[in-house]
């Protein structure tokens, strides 16, 4: 980061020049050395480079660079490439050596062609529009801090372009992103021709609607005067959908101290090396507020780039929320799954206010209690309370385990290890795929599968049924003990789609409204509480879970099996109903339970889970131990109670002996492998709360 502080600080705002609704603020700096490369135009040009398909027959995500002459040629990331199979765009800025051959990472931005236009790929003039490119970078940096690679993701890139084209009106054969430039060439090129390069320039800051929203910068003036047309059309085309008639209405006024806020909040953000695919390194920088990258060559910046947050971080973090948010309001428009649309679906949700620290604590708690309520539970299961009383007495810790040679340690149930499935796939991914969950669900043997998880898996893997169709109408617990993860990768950037994450991730294999609307709702429950610094009070658990079920679900029909106890409704209204009702009557964690029954359908797990959390989520230990002792699928009921007191009291409020005892299996000898994930998932989404002057509320009407 020490290049590029030098290089931020030696620079000089220029005067900001406005057209429509966007400023540029130019970046001066006098005497600039002279490039020691050539731009991939120039190069070209020469007829010292060539990118071509890396073979006759192509692969998307990759192309091959020749440069045949004596100096080094730049790529800049968010390039476009036209030609040979497809239209594609370079992930990152790369400087190719000289006389060498490089196969470099690329996007598609042009779904809809597979077929040879061109030996050679030609330079656009123009990258790719901002708020992609900057969803591109973050996506690219999260694959190189997850596995190494330099993937960004391309269905959130076409589902971007696909989003742009219908905002813009726009229609393409071949889906390409140069169709959408095209067909407003005229208006772009007005902002083109009214804000032109400043002598001295070597970068910019972009600014939209009076809000900072990227920067370019290079080591050399002539270097940015080639790039300046190409990237004032990248932000012209956000800038005419987000305001249309733009050439003729004025932006918000600029702040004057906007910039350089932007730039002390550049230099305040992590930052972590990579090696560069060519010369240099490749340097990612990340806050809560701006993403960026740059290319570092012998301690000097060849090109900066970055984006700041715009609207609850949608072009930083929200290519693949946005298109996850589609995809469950497509399901639901096509009749694909009886979940009900609603506001639900964009409320925002509350800041995280405890600190990095702290918040990562409740979150480590919330996943490792989870592991270790089914734990505690999974050598028990399914007997009567009645009858575990009578055989174990009052369970308190880890019984002996004939899996561990008679230890009393923690092993899991499908439970855990269905959980933290999914917690693996979301680092693999570095967000909710649903496709990429569904698979990973079953790669490998489940302890003790239940009903629902082996149809979806005869659907999905035996009769290749998709994804969006292999999940059950069913109102089991399956999908509400494994939902806790999903919140994880929303901790550093939480916008709406944490919802329609739950419902997702719930549906794959439960795609039912009781169910989805059950794992929406304890995800709200279970966000909120990461920030309580104390237990909410008496109705609040109840009230809050069952207010989201109650929009998602709405008035379905559902019935008791239990003769005593007849019903017919949504499991929503019984489980506030009966909970409500206990808690009025006092009753014991056992008495309660006995009432409804307390075994995996939803309307008897979630009243026993919420029941339990109103009485006991002060004491984290008896909260676990009465879920333990005084449930039917008391390993289930465990885990998703062990989840909540986990968030609402963090790692320390788990007993030490639970925390040490676990051996944290997903399989059956993979020792350490659930706390090994948990470490993964702390680098890979470290927190970023909101300062905030006081806690959010415990909403008693939510």
């Amino acid at each position: 980061m020490s290049a590029i502080r030098e290089c931020v600080i030696r620079l000089v705002a220029g005067s900001p020049r406005t057209f429509g609704n966007l400023t540029v603020v130019p970046l001066l700096q006098p005497a600039s050395i002279s490039a020691a490369y050539h731009t991939f135009a120039d190069a070209r040009a020469a007829g010292m480079v060539e990118i071509t398909e890396v073979s006759e027959h192509g692969e998307v995500p990759q192309l091959r660079v020749v440069n045949r002459g004596d100096t080094p040629v730049l790529l800049v990331d968010g390039d476009e490439l036209l030609g040979a199979m497809q239209n594609r765009i370079v992930n990152l800025s790369i400087l190719v050596p000289a006389s060498a051959t490089l196969v470099i990472p690329v996007s598609c931005v042009e779904a809809g062609r597979w077929a040879p236009h061109s030996r050679e790929f030609t330079e656009s003039p123009h990258t790719v529009f901002a708020r992609a490119r900057a969803s591109k970078l973050a996506a690219v940096s999260e694959s190189l801090a997850s596995h190494g690679q330099r993937h960004a993701d391309q269905s959130a890139v076409w589902t971007e372009i696909e989003r742009k084209a219908t905002a813009m009106g726009v229609s393409s054969n071949t889906e390409a992103m140069s169709d959408i430039f095209a067909h407003h060439r005229d208006r772009i090129e007005e902002f083109v021709g009214a804000i032109a390069p400043a002598q001295d320039q070597v970068g910019a800051v972009f600014v939209m609607g009076g809000r900072v929203a990227g920067l370019d910068l290079f080591d050399a003036e002539e270097v940015f005067r080639q790039y300046h047309p190409r990237l004032l059309r990248s932000y012209a085309l956000d800038a005419l959908e987000h305001a249309p008639g733009a050439a003729s209405n004025a932006g918000a006024p600029l702040d004057p101290k906007a910039v350089a806020l932007a730039l002390e909040e550049l230099l305040g953000a992590g930052a972590r090396s990579y090696p560069s695919l060519g010369l240099g390194e490749d340097i990612r920088i990340r806050s809560d507020r701006v993403q960026g990258a740059a290319l570092v060559r012998e301690k000097k910046v060849v090109h900066l780039t970055a984006f700041w947050n715009a609207q609850n971080g949608d072009w930083v973090h929200g290519s693949a929320a946005s298109k996850n948010q589609a995809t469950l309001e497509g399901l639901m428009r096509g009749g694909l799954t009886a979940a009900r649309p609603g506001a639900w679906l964009s409320e925002m949700p509350r800041p995280l206010t405890l600190g990095r620290e702290r918040t990562w604590k409740r979150i480590e708690g919330m996943l490792l209690g989870l592991a270790i309520g089914d734990a505690l539970g999974n050598t028990s299961e399914g007997m009567r309370p009645g009858d575990r009383e009578r055989r174990y007495g009052e369970i308190r810790d880890y019984l002996p385990n004939h899996h561990a040679e008679g230890a009393r340690v923690g092993l899991p149930s499908d439970d855990t290890q269905l959980a933290f499935w999914t917690l693996e796939q979301l680092l693999d991914d570095g967000h909710l795929d649903p496709e990429h969950l569904a698979a990973r669900l079953t790669r490998e043997h489940i302890f003790g599968i239940g009903r629902t998880v082996r149809a979806f898996l005869r659907d999905y893997k035996d009769r290749l049924r998709p994804w969006q169709e292999a999940g059950q109408p069913s109102a089991g617990n399956g999908a509400l003990m494994r939902i806790a993860p999903v919140i994880v990768p929303h901790a550093s950037a939480p916008t709406p789609a944490l919802w329609a994450d739950a419902a997702l991730a719930g549906l794959v294999t439960h795609n039912d409204p009781a169910s989805i609307g059950a794992c929406v709702g304890f995800v709200r429950a279970l966000w909120e509480a990461l920030s309580m610094n104390e237990p909410p009070p008496r109705g609040w658990w109840v009230r809050t879970v069952c207010h989201t079920m109650r929009e998602v679900e709405g008035e379905t029909r559902y019935q008791s099996r239990v003769p005593h106890l007849p019903y017919e409704g949504p499991i929503w209204r019984f489980t506030e109903t009966r909970v409500l009702a206990a808690l009025d009557a006092n009753l014991s964690v056992r008495e309660a339970c006995d009432q409804w029954y307390s075994g995996a359908y939803l309307l008897e797990t979630l009243p026993s889970v919420l029941y339990i959390l109103e009485r006991h989520a002060p004491d984290p230990e008896e909260a676990i131990v009465r879920a333990v002792n005084d449930t039917w699928d008391n390993d289930t009921v465990a885990a998703i109670v062990g989840s909540a007191v986990g968030a609402l009291h963090g790692r320390q409020g788990l007993p030490g002996r639970w925390v040490s005892g676990l051996l944290g299996r997903t399989r059956a000898h993979d020792d350490g492998r659930v706390q090994e994930l948990v470490e993964r998932a702390w680098r890979r989404w470290e927190p970023i709360p909101t300062p905030h002057s006081s806690l959010p509320d415990c909403r008693l009407n939510p």
